[in-house]
């Protein structure tokens, strides 16, 4: 007996979990951000003042007289505004396939289009980090491109590690994030270069795109972000992400003809803390 429209199994498939199943492994920069529900298009935020507070001249915080009256310190915040953004895709099966694939068609699909909207989230979540790096916030140029015989990621890695700790954050949890290409240049530079020892990176691939250590950073490796670049940031603490509809598949039945398999996810990206992401530019 076929589906009817809105069942989730094909041929014993449970077409939803799948497809969640495989994009959950796979998300690398989502999970960075504070992720939280929501029930609104429109989302407002605050972005707080990082600089240390201090006491308004005349007053002052050390050597307060007796009886004195304390200064006032106030922190400071931004207001700004978020939209949701939906992200979406759908991919189509043949009847025949359905009942008699000799070739994982059906996993494949429901692989491929997790991907899709998995990459597309990634991707929305970067470009918030970089616009608000490159605005006026915390960014530097590499010494020489990773790929150069003259590179110099330690420097590199360890300036954005000394901004972002500059605006008072703790950068113990700190993450880098790399393209694969930066990855294979950072990894040449250590064992060629340098001639240190890497541990068995290949084997430690692990869920989330996480591959290594390097200056005390968990390494994350993923196609979303840009070759030419590279992000130092404080998961968790950099912002939010928001989301209106969880990643949800439905499964369309047209009986003798096709599947039309529909996933769609709604969310949104609020940068917080935007000192404390720095973006390394010409890697």
């Amino acid at each position: 007996m076929a589906d009817t429209v809105g069942m989730q199994d094909i041929r014993g498939l449970n077409v939803n979990n799948i497809v969640t199943g495989f994009s959950l492994q796979e998300f690398v920069i989502k999970p960075l951000l504070r992720n939280s529900s929501s029930s609104k298009w429109q989302e407002r935020y605050f972005q707080e003042t990082a600089a240390d507070l201090t006491a308004s001249t005349p007053s002052v915080i050390k050597g307060v007289n007796r009886l004195s009256t304390f200064p006032v310190l106030e922190v400071s915040w931004t207001q700004k505004n978020s939209y949701q953004k939906k992200h979406a895709a759908e991919t189509i099966i043949s009847w025949e396939d359905a009942l008699s694939n000799d070739v994982p068609v059906i996993e494949r699909s429901l692989l491929r289009i997790a991907r899709a909207i998995r990459k597309s989230v990634d991707d929305d979540c970067y470009t918030n980090i970089v616009d608000y790096t490159t605005n006026a916030n915390l960014s530097g140029a590499a010494t020489f491109g990773w790929a150069s015989a003259s590179a110099n990621p330690v420097k590199d890695v360890n300036t954005a590690i000394a901004s972002i700790q500059g605006q008072n954050y703790n950068i113990t949890n700190a993450v880098l994030l790399i393209n694969p290409t930066t990855f294979a240049d950072l990894k040449n530079y250590l064992t060629h270069t340098k001639g240190a020892s890497i541990p068995s990176w290949s084997s430690q691939v692990a869920q989330n795109g996480k591959v290594m250590e390097f200056m005390g950073l968990n390494v994350l490796v993923s196609n979303s972000i840009e070759t030419s670049g590279a992000v130092v940031l404080i998961p968790q603490e950099c912002g939010n992400y928001l989301q209106l509809q969880a990643l949800t598949t439905e499964t369309i039945p047209d009986p003798g003809i096709k599947y039309t398999i529909r996933s769609w996810e709604i969310g949104l990206v609020q940068i917080t803390n935007p000192k404390s992401i720095y973006f390394i530019s010409g890697v």
